[in-house]
Order: C-alpha cells, then structure tokens, then sequence
C-alpha cells in the first residue's frame, strides 16, 4: 500500500510540478505518490483515515501525485475535522463533485459525469485544463474552471432564463435561483438535472 509521507520528506524526488513552494501557506503537508481509485463515495473524512491523520488544528493540505477517480460523490467536506486543501497532480474522475469550505486543486483537468456543486461563499475550486461536466452550480466561493458544460452562479444573478431553462422542472425556485441541495441530491440518485435537446 502505498503510504503518505511529508511534503519534505518527498519534494527532492518530485519532478518538477505546479506545487513547487505550494506549501508556505500551509502548516502541514502530506503526499502520496500514485494515481487513488474509491469505488463508490469518496469523502474528506475518508481521506483523513487514509492518511492516517486526525484532527489537527493545522491547516493540512494533501497532495495525491497522480489521478483521483471516484465512482460517486467526491464529497470533501463530509467527515473531514476541519478545513484542508486537496491537491491532484493529475486527473480527477467523479459523478459528482461537491465542495464547500474545502479547497481542491486539480492541475490534469476533470471529468465529471454529472455535478459540480460548489454552492458556497468560502472554499475554493481550481481545475487546470478543461473540466467536461454537464452542469456546474456555485455562489461565490473562488471558482476557477474552464468548463464544457452550463454553469450557474447562484448568488449574483447570472443564472439568466437562457440558462435556466435548461434545467428540467422543479431545479429552479419561486425566486429564481437553482436550488442547489436538490440538484446534489438528484445527481447522486441519478435523476436527470438538464433538459434533453
């Protein structure tokens, strides 16, 4: 099995990569070298255990030096103790995205077969190259993603009628707004979220 080991211990033998120096804003750093493949759901918590970390009243960032595939929901925040930052050298693969005060970067772009939902004001979401995934919904939380597909924004409006109307009835409230949570629940269940053209 292939262990996490500390920034340091491991930045001599990286190649060179965009995390060079990434660590000063962080007050720890673990790596694991090698691509990591969850079956199912894949949580923050989940990835605490895997590390063999707990909570630590440090800012944590850990880096997987290689893909990340999900089978489901890429859910960070669930059961993580506190906020980190995830950081994937390569690609991450999911159905479903969602983050919320976690912060993930991504620098081998993503494939996300049905929802990105990073319907927040804190956190922050970076993917590197193209990120092809159907629709994406956020507030205003720092979203830096080059997507293929719809993408909503929530908080100031820009979710315009055009836009709108592509969502399959019931996605959008009285008010206008996407409801977000209902959108993340029918992704993971699998129901349809875009009308079919």
């Amino acid at each position: 099995m292939t262990r996490w080991e500390k920034f340091d211990d491991v930045d001599a033998v990286l190649p060179p990569s965009p995390f060079e120096e990434f660590d000063v804003e962080f007050d720890a750093a673990l790596v694991r070298r090698g691509d990591v493949h969850a079956d199912g759901d894949f949580t923050g918590g989940d990835l605490y255990r895997m590390a063999g970390v707990g909570s630590t009243d440090e800012l944590t960032a850990f880096v997987i030096d290689g893909d990340l595939t999900v089978g489901g929901t890429l859910d960070l925040d669930e059961g993580a103790p506190e906020t980190f930052a995830l950081m994937v050298t390569g690609t991450l693969r999911a159905a479903v995205v969602s983050v919320d005060a976690t912060m993930l970067y991504v620098y081998g772009g993503a494939v996300v077969s049905r929802l990105i939902h990073f319907a927040t004001t804190d956190g922050t979401l970076a993917i590197g190259g193209t990120t092809d995934c159907p629709l994406t919904v956020y507030d205003d939380g720092n979203l830096e993603v080059d997507s293929t597909g719809l993408v909503l924004n929530r908080r100031f409006g820009e979710t315009s009628p055009d836009l709108v109307d592509g969502l399959v009835d019931g996605l959008v409230r009285d008010d206008g707004r996407v409801d977000d949570r209902l959108a993340l629940a029918w992704a993971r269940d699998g129901k349809p979220l875009l009308r079919r053209r």
